[in-house]
Order: structure tokens, then C-alpha cells, then sequence
């Protein structure tokens, strides 16, 4: 038996009976009164009914759906007649004769009898669930390594942040040694019969002034270590981000005996504003000093230097008095958990991470192998600077 209970009269029809019971989807046609008029096998099966035959005059309540399905399908039905207008790829759950529910693809057009007028639809749908699980697979696979590269960012700045901890404590020890001094001298003169006010105050706004020292050290800290999820571009004064790295870690340095310096090609740079991620900038940067330092602890000739240029482009120049890189390795360098360091001494994620997270601000992160010494490079287009 063929699709239909009607017979076969043409060559044409056999035809079209073939392609229609053999393509691979599922096809349908109803009256105005969303009746079944026909199906293909295909569909017969799915929608829970014995064969072709006894679709026929049936409904979609008396399929395998539930009863809110059956009237969302109808209600699909009448606006596409109504409207006389196909409605194509209609994303939709249907339950299934096991028990399951398959996401479908459906497509309905209205059909016309010959003065034209619409006496019904043609339906055909497509299972795209395996692709519907797999795309739901792939979002979830996505977020997954979002969060990952995100606590592996973290993690990152933390042990960066944690390997200047040592200078970060001398920092805020020292200005606290003089904020006692000041307070034992203060008590001295407030001991004597005649108070020096003069002199009370001056120690007093040493007192205020180191007390702001310390608060700028910790806020620069707090700024820098804060768990970025999501970068905000915003318009910073390129000083005051160089200032919260220069906070942290010059004392660290000194304590290693490494030269630091920080060089402005000129005043217009010092004062120009950066349209930027100012806490993930700062990040790369100590990620970036954090590498010099640790390459040039044994040399001899120990010095870091920061050099900020504005021309066609701003460039943040971080340069130490390391050798450069090995030609032959050069081309890693940027590629994930790469490392030239000794086990356990870096995990090779750091100069990787850091070029994503300045690329996705419009930003780079290269290295100078010109330089004779090591040199690495952020460069933000001239359109992310406001002077």
C-alpha cells in the first residue's frame, strides 16, 4: 500500500508517492478543520497511529502528543491559513511514543485549491535534537573553560602578587616605622611645659601623609588582586594605573637589588587617558615585571625599566637587563604552558593569558626581538587615547 488509501492513476503520482514516503523527513497535509488528509509512513509512526490509513481523518489530539502540544500545533495551523502565509522552521518539543520529548524543526505552508482559496497546510519537520544535545554539549564545554581560563587567570595574578608579597610588606612596614617614630617624638613635646605647636603639627601631617602612603599601597592591592570577570573599558589615566604598579612592587625590587625605573617620553603621555581594562592591564604589567625579575636575579647587572611612548600608537615597553630571547624559542613564547623556567617555578600560562586578555580590548602584546636585551611590548591603537 502506498501513502494513500486512494489509488494510484498516474505515473506522476507514483512518483511523488515515492519521493514523499522515502525522503528523509516527516510530511503531513490537513483540511481547514486541521484534519489529517494524508501523511507519509514516516510520520504515521511517530505520531502514534497504526499506519497511513488511520491518520487519515484524525486529529493531533488523537496522537501521541499531550494536549498542550496538540492545541500549539493547531494554533500554528490556523494562523498559516488565516494569514495565508507559510511560517518555516519553527523551533518545537514533542513528546514521543516512548515517553521522551524531541526537539523539532517544522516548516507550514498553505495549501490552495484551484480559484485559489486555502483549504489547508502542508507540514514537514526534521528531529534536530542529537543536534540541539550537542549544541547544549558545546555551550556547557564553553562555559566550562570560561570559568577555567578564568580561575587560571586568577590563579596567575595571585602568585604573581603573592611573589611580591615580601616587598609589599617591607612597603607598608617602613612607612609605619615612621608613623611610630613621629608618634614617640610627638609625646616628647606634648611631655615638655612648653607645647611646640609648630612642631606638633609638622609631625602630626608626617603622621597623615604616611598614613595616606599605606592607604594607597593597600587600595592599589586591593584593585589589582580583584577577581575580573568581565572586562570593562573605561577611559584611566595612564599614571594612575603606572602608580598602583610602581606601589607594589618598587620596595621588592630594591630588596633584590633591581634597578626600577619608570620613563614618560613626555608630559602629554604622564597626563593622557587610556580607554581600557585598567585592573587587567595592571595585571599583565606585574605578570610581565614579575618575569624580568625572576631572569635576571643571578646576573650581575640587575635593571627594569618601564618606557611609555606616544606616536602613532602608545607603547608600554617593559625591558630588563636579560639577554633577550633564543631565537628558536621566540615563537612559543605566547603559546599555553609554555615555559623557560624550572619545573616548578612557573606554569607557562602567564605571557599567554596576558596577550588574550590585552587582545580583547584591541590591544597586543609582542616582543622586541630587536631589542638587545629582553623587551616585551603593549601597544594600544592611537583611537584608545584621549590627551
Amino acid at each position: 500500500m502506498g501513502f494513500m488509501s486512494k489509488k494510484v492513476d498516474s505515473e506522476g503520482k507514483i512518483v511523488l508517492e515515492q519521493i514523499i514516503e522515502n525522503i528523509p523527513y516527516f510530511v503531513f497535509w490537513k483540511n481547514r478543520n486541521s484534519e489529517y488528509l494524508g501523511c507519509n509512513k514516516k510520520f504515521a509512526e511517530s505520531a502514534g497511529f497504526k499506519n497511513v490509513e488511520d491518520a487519515i481523518g484524525k486529529t493531533d489530539f488523537d496522537g501521541c502528543w499531550t494536549e498542550d502540544e496538540a492545541k500549539f500545533f493547531r494554533s500554528i495551523d490556523k494562523e498559516v491559513m488565516d494569514n495565508d502565509k507559510p511560517i518555516l522552521n519553527i523551533e518545537e518539543s514533542q513528546k514521543q511514543l516512548d515517553g521522551s520529548t524531541s526537539t523539532l524543526l517544522t516548516s507550514k505552508v498553505p495549501l490552495h485549491d484551484s480559484s485559489g482559496e486555502v483549504i489547508g497546510i502542508l507540514g514537514i519537520y526534521t528531529d534536530i535534537t542529537e543536534r540541539k544535545n550537542l549544541e547544549i554539549e558545546k555551550d556547557k564545554a564553553l562555559s566550562e573553560l570560561k570559568a577555567i581560563q578564568e580561575q587560571m587567570i586568577h590563579s596567575e595574578r595571585i602568585r604573581s602578587l603573592g611573589e611580591m608579597a615580601g616587598g609589599i610588606a617591607h612597603e607598608i612596614n617602613n612607612p609605619l616605622s615612621i608613623i611610630k617614630g613621629y608618634a614617640h617624638l610627638t609625646r616628647k613635646i606634648l611631655a615638655k611645659d612648653e607645647i611646640d605647636k609648630k612642631s606638633v603639627d609638622e609631625k602630626l601631617d608626617n603622621i597623615i601623609k604616611t598614613v595616606d602612603r599605606i592607604g594607597g599601597i593597600v587600595n592599589s592591592l586591593r584593585s589589582i588582586s580583584r577577581n575580573n570577570k568581565d572586562q570593562v573599558l573605561k577611559p584611566t589615566k595612564l599614571s594612575d594605573i603606572i602608580n598602583d604598579i610602581t606601589s607594589l612592587c618598587t620596595e621588592s625590587f630594591k630588596t633584590k637589588g633591581i634597578n626600577f625605573s619608570v620613563n614618560y617620553e613626555s608630559t602629554e603621555v604622564e597626563n593622557s587617558r587610556l580607554l581600557c581594562d585598567p585592573i587587567s592591564l595592571s595585571q599583565v604589567l606585574i605578570n610581565l615585571l614579575n618575569n624580568s625579575k625572576d631572569a635576571i636575579l643571578e646576573k650581575d647587572e640587575k635593571w627594569i625599566k618601564v618606557d611609555l611612548e606616544l606616536n602613532d600608537e602608545l607603547k608600554i615597553k617593559v625591558t630588563d637587563s636579560g639577554e633577550g630571547v633564543d631565537p628558536d624559542l621566540a615563537y612559543k613564547i605566547f603559546e599555553p604552558f609554555f615555559t623557560t623556567k624550572e619545573v616548578g617555578k612557573g606554569t607557562g600560562i602567564g605571557l599567554s593569558l596576558s596577550k588574550g586578555l590585552l587582545e580583547s580590548q584591541g590591544a597586543d602584546l609582542s616582543l622586541d626581538q630587536e631589542d638587545k636585551n629582553t623587551c616585551f611590548v603593549i601597544t594600544f591603537p592611537h583611537k584608545n587615547i584621549e590627551v
